[in-house]
């Protein structure tokens, strides 16, 4: 498991999406998210759920964290979009690391 927390964000090179179709979009990767989640917790060894789920807390602080900070870069009229950018990215992101470690479980 990696040992440290690491929320990925770049600054979009082209114009932000509207905000229902980001919206769309990050609530997919939270759903895929979850189910993912799920699936490691069911097939890791039960010692080593605890150090999973207090990972999992910690990376949705700091991607939480890293929203808001990215958020505030933007204009006022942006913050929402932004925000929803960087939450759907970041989603993204763990949910393939969590592919990862779930192919390594099997």
């Amino acid at each position: 498991m990696t040992s440290h927390i690491r929320p990925a964000s770049a600054e979009p090179l082209d114009p932000l999406p509207p905000e229902a179709q980001i919206r769309a979009r990050y609530e997919a990767a939270d759903r895929q998210l979850n189910k993912m989640y799920n699936a490691v917790l069911e097939r890791e060894k039960p010692e080593d759920r605890e150090e999973t789920q207090k990972y999992q807390r910690t990376w949705l602080e700091a991607r939480d964290a890293g929203a808001k900070a990215f958020s505030a870069t933007g204009s006022k009229a942006e913050q929402a979009r932004r925000t929803l950018q960087y939450l759907a990215d970041a989603t993204e992101s763990r949910v393939s690391e969590l592919e990862r470690r779930l192919q390594s479980l099997r």
